[in-house]
């Protein structure tokens, strides 16, 4: 007798068209190969054991009948060993082993539990063990009348992979079905924990499966978090045993305490993980806005109750460059700003196609403040006809002249300039009535006035032809003004500034025209000013044209004024005429000329030693207008001064004039000039701010001598960074003769430095620490665009729009980036800056990122006033 039977059977790959129901099985094939190297090892030899195992193609229901028809041509068998892996089906009544479909069949083939019982029964053997390893495996034995009696054999058992209502599971890790791979483990090294030792042989009934019992449901629990439950069944008047194979263990064996503690970690690290994605979704997907130390909102990863967690990674998104000064003064729209609980998802865009960031700190900005950051955001932007009305302040005046010019916009004009405070009934050519009080001009602060200025300015940029006829009419009223306004009234120095601020903006229209390709002043507005200054207003509109960059006008202006000066500047109108005089310098000879008779005429007025002469001087100086006369009678002075035991203050005026007119100092005498600015340089505070307007005069044109700039830098490396809250001003005084202590003065001598050479790293630190700075910007600007070693190629807007998106984290380099490339563009003739213009609004269309697109806002509106506009009053100091 042959001692044992074995028919193995794997089914992976099924053969029927749908594979749907029933997809692959990784490991059935393997399972089964498995089992069969476990039988060949432990019968190795044809005598002892007859093993049939059908091929996966060839496992028909069939097949599967011929396989056990060579089993019987064996037997009888002392163990008869069954083992099926594949898919199994039980539907109600319905149940089976899935076969392979026969070549001229697509229905599903199950071998029903009837024809295994019939297979098995006609296989004799004294022991049958079937092991079935498959879904619903209890379902189909279940179904068996072979294992409910004994006949004449002595045990009939099976072992189920799984319960009726239960799946079987594959494993990656062990690369075999769990309860197949537990199985094979214990057959081929006969040992376990539970067991208490190592065996040679195997109890079906009392060792092998209840490890298996054990074994199953815990690993699939633990690996899958699933219930798989195997069963045993069947009768048995003996014991069953199995050899053991002597193998390699492919598992480790799990107790109920190492699986809950494992089940515990499990639940750990996915809690961990689950709270590890909420901080990883926070950081890269939301984001939360508050002020920085410097007042400007930034906006940063995650959420504020989240920034201890993130404090060690980098979290700033974006410096967004707009300061807490914007924030409205309503708390409750501002407060969620100020404290960092206002939050957003990162990714999420507007209709407009930018970060959605900004519309929610445009939510807490005052109206004003968003009004101007949705211009420059190029969105949208209200016409001035539906924002202003008769009760608009001078400031929303000047604010919608503004968005005008920055969203070009020339069909708003007529709505803006209606609003400015003057009479359009009135015939334009009137005679000044000092008797006329209208209120609605002579109750204006100076703060008002200067408003109504600007509102003109911006007017002039979008269309100097339009806005002259209501500059000349609110001129009209600013002279009414200065005639019913002091400074006692106004404060010091407020007719001054409002008569700067009106006169101011004829100059900016004279730029406007010519920069379009006319002439400075038409004949008719030429003559209407002409008419208006014989009339009364003369004060306002004198000092208007002698601001015109237009040599002929200032020259008549000049030598109309030249014929009321009689050298005493106290006079309210010998100081103005002395003012345009001092306007229409500009190196001639007939400017030399003048300024000989000034000069005559302030002797043979007692006032050589005036401050106001200190001040012509130094204006004739920085346009080369000194006559020879003069530069040699300075310079004989200058001889007497340098060898003097002490100096007094006219030495020290003398200093600085000769400074500023040292291009028209012969070479050979200029040592001595240099002699005295150093004395007089000796003899007062290091950071004298007369000391910097001397060196800066002279580094200007590059007539420092050596060792100078060293001097300006180690002043203006002491100045702070500016604050709003801390202003470097650097003070006022009689003209020409301040003596005034602070570093700013300093910073914009090397400003002036940095406008003609290459300064180092440090110098040009120092320049974009005060770029804010108000009194200094327009110094400061041209000296960095000075410094600036890029070679553009191709396109300069698309370079721009790169560096500004380059530092989205640095709203002071950014606005660095703005101002240079405002200078830059505002520098190009009027046909290629058209063109860069509409570049860079349609570059702004399809920026994603608002600090970027606020930005090119910017360049866009700054580059268009820059190109008209006037320096501010008082910036002469170091021109």
């Amino acid at each position: 007798m042959i001692e044992t039977g074995a028919l193995v059977v794997g089914i992976g790959n099924y053969a029927y068209p749908r594979q749907d129901q029933f997809p692959p099985l990784a490991f059935a094939t393997t399972d089964a190969d498995a089992v069969a190297r476990y039988l060949q090892t432990c019968w190795p030899t044809e005598d002892r054991a007859r093993i049939v195992r059908i091929d996966e193609q060839n496992a028909t229901i069939a097949g599967i009948g011929r396989g056990f028809t060579e089993l019987q041509k064996s037997g009888p068998f002392e163990l008869l060993f069954v083992f099926l892996s594949g898919h199994g089906l039980v539907d109600g009544e319905l149940a089976g082993f899935l076969c392979q479909p026969e070549a001229d069949q697509s229905s599903y083939q199950l071998l029903a539990p009837t024809a295994l019982d019939a297979l098995l029964t006609a296989t004799p053997a004294k022991r049958t063990v079937v092991i079935l390893d498959c879904c619903f495996a209890e379902g189909i034995v279940g179904r068996m009348e072979f294992f409910s009696r004994l006949g004449t054999d002595m045990a009939r058992l099976y072992m189920a992979s799984s319960r009726e209502t239960q799946r079987t599971w594959e494993d990656e890790g062990a690369q075999h079905g769990v309860f197949t791979a537990h199985l094979l483990d214990l057959l081929n090294t006969g040992s376990s924990t539970k067991l208490g030792g190592v065996r040679d042989v195997l109890d079906v009934d009392g060792e092998l499966f209840p490890v298996i019992c054990d074994q199953v449901p815990l690993y699939v629990f633990t690996t899958k978090g699933q219930i798989q439950e195997p069963v045993k069944g069947g009768v048995s008047s003996a014991t069953v045993t199995l050899p053991v194979g002597r193998t390699a263990r492919r598992l480790n064996e799990q107790t109920a305490l190492g699986t809950a503690l494992r089940r515990v970690r499990q639940i750990g690290l996915g809690v961990a993980a689950g709270i590890g994605a909420l901080l990883c979704f926070s950081y890269t997907m939301l984001y939360y806005v508050e002020p920085d130390a410097s007042g400007s909102l930034t906006v940063h990863r995650g959420t504020r109750w989240l920034e201890p967690v993130f404090r060690f990674l980098p979290d700033v998104r974006v410096d967004t460059g707009i300061n807490v000064r914007d924030l409205s003064a309503n708390p409750a729209a501002s407060r969620p700003l100020e404290g960092g609980y206002t939050t957003g998802v990162w990714t999420h865009l507007t209709a407009d196609g930018y970060r959605s960031w900004y519309e929610t700190v445009a939510a807490g900005l005052e109206p004003s403040a968003a009004a101007r950051y949705e211009v420059l955001l190029g969105t949208r932007g209200s016409a001035a006809s539906n924002v202003l009305n008769e009760f608009s302040l001078p400031s929303d005046i000047a604010a919608a002249a503004w968005s005008a010019m920055a969203r070009s916009q020339p069909i708003e004009l007529d709505a803006i300039l209606k609003h400015l405070p003057v009479d359009f009934e009135e015939p334009l050519l009137t005679p000044f009535n000092p008797d006329k009080l209208d209120f609605n001009v002579l109750d204006r602060s100076v703060g008002d006035m200067e408003a109504f200025a600007s509102a003109l300015d911006y007017s002039a940029a979008i269309d100097p032809v339009r806005t002259m006829p209501v500059y000349l009419r609110f001129a009209k009223a600013t002279q009414e003004w200065l005639a019913h306004n002091t400074d006692a009234q106004r404060g010091r120095d407020a007719r001054a500034t409002v008569r700067n601020a009106v006169a101011g903006v004829l100059a900016v229209i004279v730029r406007a025209r010519k920069d379009r390709g006319m002439p400075a002043l038409d004949s008719g507005s030429t003559a209407t000013i002409k008419a208006l200054s014989a009339m009364g207003y003369s004060n306002i509109l004198d000092s208007a044209v002698g601001q015109i960059p237009d040599p002929a006008a200032a020259s008549a202006a000049a030598a109309h004024a030249l014929e009321s000066f009689r050298g005493d500047p106290f006079d309210t109108d010998q100081e103005r005429a002395l003012r345009a005089i001092m306007t229409s310098l500009d190196g001639s000879r007939t400017a030399q000329s003048m300024t000989d008779q000034v000069y005559a005429r302030f002797a043979q007025a007692g006032n050589s030693m005036n401050p106001y002469l200190s001040r012509y001087l130094i204006a004739a100086g920085d346009t080369k207008s000194l006559s020879p006369t003069i530069v040699a009678r300075l310079l004989g002075q200058t001889r007497m001064a340098a060898v003097k035991p002490e100096r007094d203050f006219m030495d020290s005026e003398l200093a600085r004039i000769l400074a500023h007119g040292m291009r028209q100092v012969p070479t050979k005498d200029r040592a001595v000039v240099y002699r005295l600015i150093d004395l007089v340089a000796r003899d007062t505070t290091p950071k004298s701010t007369s000391t910097a307007e001397m060196y800066a005069a002279l580094g200007k044109h590059r007539l420092d001598p050596p060792g100078m700039l060293a001097k300006v830098e180690a002043q203006a490396r002491k100045a702070p960074p500016y604050s709003p809250h801390d202003p470097a001003d650097p003070g006022t005084g009689l003209p020409g003769m301040s003596v005034v202590v602070g570093y700013g003065p300093w910073v914009a001598a090397l400003a002036l430095y940095g406008q003609s050479r290459e300064l180092p790293a440090h110098d040009i630190e120092i320049l974009r620490d005060h770029l804010r700075d108000p009194a200094l910007r327009d110094l400061i600007i041209p000296a960095l665009a000075a410094q600036e070693k890029t070679i553009v190629r191709g396109d300069p807007v698309e370079q721009w729009v790169r560096e500004l998106r380059s530092v989205p984290q640095d709203s002071m380099q950014r606005q660095i980036r703005e101002s240079i490339f405002t200078a830059r563009l505002a520098a190009l003739d009027r046909g290629a800056f058209e063109g860069a213009i509409r570049t860079l609004r349609a570059a702004r269309i399809r920026e994603a990122e608002p600090e970027v697109r606020i930005a090119i806002g910017t360049v866009i509106a700054d580059a268009q006033f820059w190109r008209v506009r006037t320096p501010a009053a008082g910036q002469a100091l170091f021109q």
